[in-house]
């Protein structure tokens, strides 16, 4: 699989006009895959692209660019290799750009979660602490430093990482899925 870059995603939704930016409508597609609500590629299109306001500009470029995306992350969670990663702007970016990113993400994350997993009393109790932690990390200040919080930086996307993927076989492995991901 061609794996697709932040970059190429941030250019495709604002080419449509969306606010989201790519890290939050990533972070959104994560938590709604963890949701286990057989969410398809449309339906994350429709949380992307809010066609009341007249946000439609989809191309067929973007549209099969931002489907792959949603593809290439749904099948990666679905795997055990444990591959799965955020979608952040580069070590190129200021840390300060990739913190504000993560915090976008981690939000995007936290609402794909909480509107579409209606069971979230039934997780574990190690899968509320990394929801809990996730909410605290999406008010992550973007005023760092380089150095030393580089190191800080790295260790929170590795813990976001691996928890996002404990949250998604706790909820996958508790209530398997019932629809299709069509």
């Amino acid at each position: 699989m061609n794996e697709i870059n932040y970059n190429a995603v941030e250019l495709a939704l604002s080419e449509c006009n969306t606010l989201m930016s790519a890290a939050e409508a990533h972070g959104t597609l994560t938590g709604m895959i963890c949701s286990n609500a057989g969410i398809s590629s449309q339906r994350w299109l429709g949380e992307l692209f809010d066609e009341e306001e007249g946000n439609t500009e989809l191309t067929m470029l973007n549209s099969e660019m931002l489907s792959s995306l949603f593809e290439q992350t749904r099948y990666i969670m679905g795997e055990e290799s444990f591959e799965f990663d955020l979608l952040l702007p580069d070590d190129q970016f200021p840390l300060a750009d990739r913190a504000i990113a993560f915090g976008e993400w981690c939000r995007g994350f936290l609402y794909g979660i909480g509107a579409y997993y209606s069971q979230s009393n039934n997780l574990s109790d190690e899968c509320s602490e990394v929801l809990r932690d996730i909410s605290e990390i999406s008010r992550l200040d973007s005023s760092v430093e380089e150095e030393e919080d580089e190191s800080a930086f790295m260790e929170l996307t590795e813990y976001v990482r691996v928890g996002v993927q404990l949250i998604f076989y706790g909820i996958n492995t508790a209530n398997p899925v019932t629809e299709t991901f069509h």
